[in-house]
């Protein structure tokens, strides 16, 4: 069988934003299992763990990023991501001045859907503001305008796990100009393969399984 490839598949790239500025990338991994019935206990794994972004770090590895899942009112939650609610990122790289340290998106959107053949879990965000710490900026290294959609699919016997970022540009509207300097670098860091790094651990995290 023809191995499914996500850059190409027409009904994943429906419920991506439009990419208008900047830069677009994606990172992805894939498994095939030979069997549909496993195929789908195992899709049902991995859109588990998908939607659990405060164990991504597990699965990706200890060298990666920490995700905290963080309610409206900048509470710590344990349970699955929703619409609304905010991503506390801490990075290997240089805190954030205006994220208390930290980098943080905003869940734009999170869904499901199924045909006969495919299933599908997403999850969308975008950079946004602290709600510990109001500022008139994304309190992120990339602009608001930047998002980054991370999903699980399954194609007959073929799983994948992908993450696309749209609109990625560095965040320089920081009134801070140590925030404006470490966003800087931390984007050309990305520029330079370490979110790549990153997704692609935690794409291939999400698709291992126990035989």
């Amino acid at each position: 069988m023809k191995h499914v490839s996500p850059v190409y598949t027409a009904w994943l790239q429906s419920i991506l934003p439009a990419q208008v500025t900047g830069h677009s990338t994606v990172t992805y991994s894939q498994c095939r299992v030979g069997s549909r019935i496993v195929a789908e206990q195992y899709f049902t794994i991995a859109a588990r763990r998908l939607l659990e972004v405060n164990h991504w770090q597990r699965w990706a590895g200890k060298a990666t990023a920490v995700f905290q899942l963080v309610d409206a009112k900048g509470q710590e939650q344990n349970r699955a991501a929703k619409k609304g609610d905010y991503l506390r990122i801490d990075i290997p790289a240089p805190a954030n001045p205006d994220g208390k340290g930290d980098d943080w998106v905003q869940v734009e959107d999170v869904g499901e859907r199924s045909t006969a053949h495919h299933r599908l879990t997403f999850l969308t965000v975008r950079a946004a503001l602290s709600p510990l710490k109001q500022v008139d900026n994304a309190a992120h290294f990339f602009e608001r305008k930047a998002t980054s959609t991370f999903l699980v699919y399954l194609e007959n016997d073929t799983l994948i796990a992908a993450v696309y970022g749209r609109n990625e540009r560095p965040n320089f509207n920081s009134g801070n100009l140590i925030t404006r300097l470490r966003n800087w670098l931390v984007y050309l860091g990305a520029r330079l393969g370490l979110s790549a790094l990153q997704w692609k651990s935690l794409t291939k995290g999400l698709l291992q399984f126990s035989a």
